[in-house]
C-alpha cells in the first residue's frame, strides 16, 4: 500500500511538471499580444490624434552652469558667446619664455561657408567664477601684446574635431601674474559672423597652455604644460519673447513650447471596437505615445544632434499665450529624454508617460511644455510647423500616435 502511494504521488507530480512545462512553451510562443498576456488573446491597437487646441512659444530663464561639454564663440543671430579660461600652477620669476601656445579643439562652426573667421585672445585682469560669467567686463580685457587674428579654417571635421593653436609672445608669458587676481585667465572674442563649438574642461579634452622658460638665476629650460582648470562661456542676448500661435525652441535666449489638445476618446476602442468604458479607459496600458512634429524652420540642426523632453503643465487655466515658469510645469517619473538627429522632415517626442497619466486620471490634462536639453549649450533652434498656421500644409500637421493595449478584465 506504501508504495502504490508513493507511485501515484510520484504520478501526481510528473503530471503537474509536464503541465507547467505545456503553459511555459505556450507563453514563450503565442504572439497574440505584445505586451505579454498572450492568453487573453488582445492585441495593441495604434490610433493617431491631432485635436490641438491652443499652442504658443515663450521664454524661458537660462542660467550658465560652468559645467557645459562645449565653448561657444562668435556672433550670430544677435548673440554674442565669448569663452573664458583659467591657468594655475604656472612658474613665477620667469626669466626667459619662449615656444609659448595656447591650443583648442573646435568641433564645429558656422554650417554656412563663410570664410575664416577670425579670432582674438584676450588676457582678463579680473576674478570669475563658472556660473557668474555674465559679470565678466569688457573693460577688463586686455589684448596688450596677445596674439590676435587668429584664423578658424571654413571646414572643420566633424568626427574629432580640427585643433587650433594660438602663439603667445614670451613677454606675455613673464607677466602671467595680475595683483589679487587668480590665475592666469583668457578670453577669446572675434567680431566676425558666425560662431565655432569648442571642447571644454568637462569634455575632458579641454584648452591647453604650454610653453618652455628658464627661472631667474637658473639655465635650466623647464616646461610647462596644463589644460584648462575651468572654463565657461560668457553670453549676451536678448530674451526670446511670447509668441502666439508659433512653435519655436530655442537654446540661446532659450524659448520653450507650450500645447494643448484634447483625447479622442471615442477613438480608443477594445478588441471588438466597441468604445471602451470609463473604467477600461483608465485602467488601458499606453504601450509608447509619440508627438510627432513637422519641421518649418532649421538653421541649426541639420546632422546635429538633439535632445528634448516634454513637461507637464500644473498651472492651472492656461488660455492665453504666457510666459510659464518653471513652478507651472514637472516632469513625470520615468518620462524619457528623446534624443537624434534630424533626417527628414519631422522628429518624434516620447510622451508615453504623460499620456498614461492622463488616460489614468493620474493627472490633469492641461497641457504640456517641449524643451531642449541643450538651453544654454549651443546656438541651436527650430521652428515647427504650428496646426494654427495659416499656410499650414495639411501633410504637415502635428499628431500623436498612441499604441495601447485595452485592458483584459472589466
Amino acid at each position: 500500500m506504501i508504495s502504490g502511494f508513493i507511485r501515484n504521488h510520484r504520478f501526481v507530480g510528473i503530471a503537474f511538471f509536464a503541465l507547467m512545462l505545456m503553459m511555459l512553451i505556450s507563453a514563450c510562443t503565442n504572439k497574440d499580444n505584445l505586451t505579454g498576456d498572450n492568453w487573453s488573446g488582445i492585441r495593441p491597437q495604434t490610433i493617431s490624434d491631432s485635436l490641438f487646441t491652443s499652442g504658443f512659444s515663450f521664454p524661458f530663464e537660462g542660467k550658465v552652469s560652468g559645467k557645459e561639454p562645449v565653448l561657444i564663440l562668435g556672433n550670430h543671430q544677435s548673440k554674442d558667446a565669448m569663452p573664458v579660461l583659467r591657468f594655475t600652477g604656472l612658474p613665477e620669476n620667469i626669466d626667459t619664455a619662449q615656444n609659448g601656445e595656447l591650443s583648442f579643439v573646435v568641433l564645429r562652426r558656422s554650417p554656412y561657408a563663410r570664410g575664416a573667421i577670425s579670432l582674438n585672445l584676450y588676457k582678463l585682469n579680473q576674478n570669475w567664477v563658472a556660473d557668474s560669467t555674465a559679470l565678466v567686463l569688457d573693460t577688463n580685457l586686455s589684448a596688450s601684446a596677445l596674439a590676435a587674428n587668429i584664423s578658424v579654417p571654413d571646414t572643420i571635421s566633424h568626427t574629432s574635431g580640427d585643433t587650433i593653436r594660438v602663439l603667445i609672445t614670451a613677454n606675455d608669458i613673464k607677466n602671467w601674474k595680475s595683483e589679487n587676481i587668480t590665475g592666469f585667465n583668457l578670453a577669446l572674442k572675434t567680431t566676425d559672423n558666425g560662431f565655432i563649438e569648442i571642447k571644454s574642461v568637462e569634455s575632458g579634452n579641454g584648452p591647453i597652455l604650454k610653453f618652455d622658460y628658464t627661472s631667474t638665476g637658473s639655465s635650466t629650460t623647464k616646461s610647462y604644460s596644463s589644460r584648462a582648470i575651468m572654463d565657461s562661456h560668457r553670453l549676451n542676448y536678448s530674451a526670446s519673447e511670447v509668441v502666439e500661435d508659433n512653435w519655436t525652441m530655442r537654446n540661446i535666449g532659450p524659448s520653450r513650447i507650450y500645447m494643448k489638445f484634447d483625447l479622442d476618446r471615442a477613438k480608443f476602442v477594445d478588441a471588438e471596437g466597441n468604445p471602451l468604458s470609463d473604467q477600461q479607459y483608465k485602467r488601458c496600458t499606453i504601450n509608447r505615445a509619440e508627438l510627432v512634429l513637422y519641421i518649418k524652420n532649421n538653421p541649426y540642426y541639420n546632422g546635429v544632434g538633439y535632445s528634448f523632453i516634454a513637461r507637464n503643465v500644473v498651472k492651472d487655466s492656461v488660455f492665453s499665450a504666457i510666459a510659464l515658469t518653471k513652478d507651472d510645469m514637472e516632469v513625470i517619473s520615468f518620462t524619457p529624454t528623446s534624443l537624434g538627429t534630424v533626417s527628414g522632415d519631422s522628429l518624434k517626442i516620447n510622451i508615453t508617460p504623460l499620456i498614461q497619466a492622463f488616460t489614468s486620471g493620474d493627472r490633469e490634462n492641461k497641457g504640456i511644455v517641449i524643451s531642449s536639453m541643450q538651453e544654454m549649450l549651443n546656438f541651436g533652434e527650430l521652428e515647427f510647423w504650428h496646426f494654427g498656421d495659416p499656410s499650414l500644409p495639411a501633410t504637415k500637421a502635428p499628431k500623436i500616435n498612441i499604441t495601447y493595449t485595452a485592458p483584459f478584465f472589466e
